[in-house]
């Protein structure tokens, strides 16, 4: 659900994860972005005045046991998730998985193999690889 979903996410300090089928297939991909639209639309008429915001609302309590609310986090995930994830091979290298989050302007890439995720790739790590790279190179 989007409720465990977005335990999830909380618990693991992560602001993305891959939702797969019952064959770990990727299927979606949830964050944290995903999610706030999900619930906003679903509070949408819940929230009173145009320049009420969803954090407002739920701040003030308001909507603490608002249907919309309560309906909003028991979706099924595959209806807050963004589909058609981008995934790449387990050879793919740290250039390689670069160019296609830039280009594809996003944050992390799934990592398959024979149609099942095997890992994932965030920006993060990314920044990592080109830290450790730096420190080497500097002796």
């Amino acid at each position: 659900t989007v409720a465990e979903a977005a335990a999830l996410l909380e618990e693991e300090a992560i602001h993305g994860a891959p939702v797969v089928n019952s064959y770990g297939k990727v299927i979606g991909v949830v964050s944290r972005t995903d999610i706030a639209r999900h619930l906003s639309e679903s509070m949408e008429d819940a929230i009173e005045g145009p320049s009420r915001s969803v954090l407002e609302a739920l701040i003030s309590k308001r909507l603490a046991e608002d249907n919309e609310v309560i309906e909003g986090l028991s979706s099924p995930i595959q209806e807050a998730m963004s589909p058609n994830p981008v995934t790449a091979g387990p050879d793919a290298t740290a250039g390689e998985l670069a160019g296609l989050m830039h280009r594809e302007a996003i944050q992390r890439v799934f990592i398959v193999s024979e149609d099942r995720l095997i890992g994932v790739v965030s920006a993060s790590d990314l920044m990592q690889v080109l830290a450790r790279y730096e420190q080497e190179r500097r002796g």
